[in-house]
C-alpha cells in the first residue's frame, strides 16, 4: 500500500509540474537503520522507474491481482496511467485488462454489492467467502470498499457508480433533511434489514439488534467523505457529512491547517445520528481530500491528464505559500 501510494505521489508531481526530480536515479532513499535487531543500517534507493517497475513485477508474479497490501490495485494504475503519458509508453492498457480479467475470475464484487476485503493467495480464499450467510463472519466493514471506490473510479467508473446503492444500504442515511453516515456497527445490521425485510431506509430502526462484539472503530468517516467526493451526483451527501463533523468532531486549525482531532471512541448513543470516531488518518488527510476535491476529480485527470505540450502553455505561477501563509 505505502509503494502505491508513494508512487502515485511521484507520478502525481512529475504529470502536475512537469518536472523530474523523482524520476532521476536515487532520488528516493529509504534508510533502514533498527536499534535493536537487523544487520546494521541498509539503503534503499529508487526513481519513479524503478520502483514501479519492483512493483509491476508483483503484480504480474501474483497473476495481476495485485501485490501486498494493494486495494485494488488504484494507486498503482493510475501512477502507471501517468507516466505513460510522460513516457509515450501504454503500459497501463494491459494492466488494467489483466487486473480486470483476473479479479473477474475471483469475484471482486460479493451479493452485498461490497468488495471482496481480502485475498488469501496461496489459500486462494477471498474474504469473506461468496456462500457465507448474514452474521456467520464479523460484520463488513465499508472503509475497504469506499477507499478502493475513490480511486478506482478514476479508470473504471463503469464499476463504481451502479454499485453505489447497495454499497451506501445502512451507512447512510437521511432523517429530517440530514444526511448522516453511521459507524458500521449500527450500518451493516441496518442495511441487512434494508435488503431483506423492506425496511424504510429513512427511518430509526426500533428492531435493530446490536452486533455482538463488534469490530473497534476504524478510519471510515475519512474514505466515505472521499468517496462522496469523486462521484458525480451525491453533492447533496457530502456537504451534511461535512457540516456533522465540523458540528461534532473539534475542527482545529493548526498553522493554516484544518483537521479533525483524535477521537478514540464511538461516543454511547450516537451510532444512529452519525459517526463521533476520528483517527489521525480520517482527520487529517481523507477529510481535507474530500474539500478539495471535485466531483470525477481522479477520472478526468486519469482520462484527461496534463502533457508537458499543455504545461508549456500555461503561465508559471510562483510565491503562493508566501501569500497564504
Amino acid at each position: 500500500m505505502y509503494s502505491g501510494y508513494l508512487l502515485l505521489m511521484m507520478s502525481l508531481y512529475a504529470m502536475l509540474f512537469d518536472n523530474d526530480e523523482f524520476e532521476k536515479p536515487g532520488s528516493i532513499k529509504f534508510t533502514w537503520d533498527p536499534l535493536f535487531w537487523g544487520m546494521g543500517t541498509e539503503v534503499f534507493e529508487y526513481d519513479n522507474r524503478s520502483l514501479q517497475d519492483v512493483i509491476l513485477k508483483g503484480v504480474e508474479g501474483n497473476g495481476w491481482l495485485g501485490v501486498c497490501c494493494e486495494p485494488n490495485l488504484v494507486f498503482v494504475v493510475i501512477a502507471v496511467r501517468y507516466y505513460d503519458i510522460r513516457e509515450g509508453t501504454k503500459l497501463v492498457a494491459e494492466m488494467t485488462q489483466k487486473y480486470s480479467e483476473a479479479w473477474d475470475k475471483k469475484g471482486m464484487v460479493q451479493p452485498d454489492g461490497m468488495y471482496a476485503d481480502w485475498l488469501m493467495l496461496k489459500q486462494d480464499v477471498t474474504i469473506p467467502p461468496r456462500d457465507v450467510p448474514y452474521g456467520a463472519m464479523p460484520l463488513r466493514q465499508i472503509g475497504f470498499t469506499a477507499w478502493a471506490n475513490a480511486f478506482l473510479h478514476a479508470w473504471n467508473p463503469s464499476l463504481v457508480r451502479p454499485l453505489f446503492d447497495a454499497q451506501s444500504k445502512g451507512h447512510f442515511t437521511r432523517i429530517n433533511n440530514q444526511y448522516h453516515a453511521h459507524p458500521d456497527g449500527f450500518a451493516n445490521p441496518f442495511g441487512h434489514l434494508v435488503r431483506t425485510q423492506n425496511a424504510d431506509p429513512t427511518s430509526k430502526i426500533p428492531q435493530l439488534t446490536p452486533i455482538a462484539n463488534p469490530f473497534p472503530p476504524t478510519y471510515t468517516y475519512g474514505v466515505l467523505t472521499q468517496w462522496l467526493s469523486e462521484l458525480p451526483g451525491k453533492a447533496e451527501i457530502l456537504p451534511d457529512l461535512l457540516a456533522s463533523a465540523d458540528t461534532h468532531l473539534n475542527p482545529t486549525w493548526e498553522r493554516s491547517g484544518l483537521y479533525y482531532p483524535r477521537q478514540d471512541e464511538q461516543l454511547p448513543d450516537t451510532a444512529d445520528t452519525g459517526i463521533t470516531y476520528m483517527n489521525p488518518f480520517s482527520g487529517n488527510a481523507p477529510m481535507g481530500y474530500a474539500r478539495l476535491n471535485v466531483p470525477n476529480g481522479q477520472n478526468i485527470m486519469y482520462t484527461s491528464p496534463w502533457t508537458k505540450e499543455d504545461l508549456a502553455k500555461r503561465p508559471y505561477v510562483d510565491g503562493v505559500m508566501e501569500l497564504i501563509i
